[in-house]
């Protein structure tokens, strides 16, 4: 187990988000877990209409640790760029990167925060 006590509330950096409340001051032991900040960046070089509607399935079943994302889609090449960034758990954010790095036509690599929250 760990050592706990909550300081004083806090705003989420990006404006609102259910992630931040109040800040917690934590001694990590092993087994315990610390939110990261994270982006997940996913290039979509095949665009069928099966594989946009399971990366929309996956953003909305984790729409709870994502704190907002950004598409561009570029014409030219025929492909889609997707930016999410999150708040959780490193574990949580490997396994959607992970789910959608398993769709046929989709690359998706993870880039963490240095610090935890």
């Amino acid at each position: 187990f760990s050592e706990r006590s909550e300081g004083s509330a806090t705003k989420c950096p990006w404006g609102t988000s259910p992630l931040y409340g109040r800040v917690i001051r934590a001694r990590i032991v092993v087994g315990e877990y610390m939110n990261r900040i994270a982006t997940i960046s996913i290039i979509v070089e095949q665009s069928e209409d099966e594989n946009i509607r399971r990366i929309n399935e996956l953003l909305h079943e984790y729409q709870k640790i994502i704190l907002g994302r950004m598409g561009l889609p570029d014409k030219v090449h025929s492909v889609n760029v997707i930016c999410v960034a999150l708040c959780a758990e490193e574990n949580e954010i490997n396994a959607l990167t992970g789910k959608l790095g398993k769709i046929d036509g989709i690359s998706a690599k993870t880039l963490y925060s240095k610090n935890s929250y």
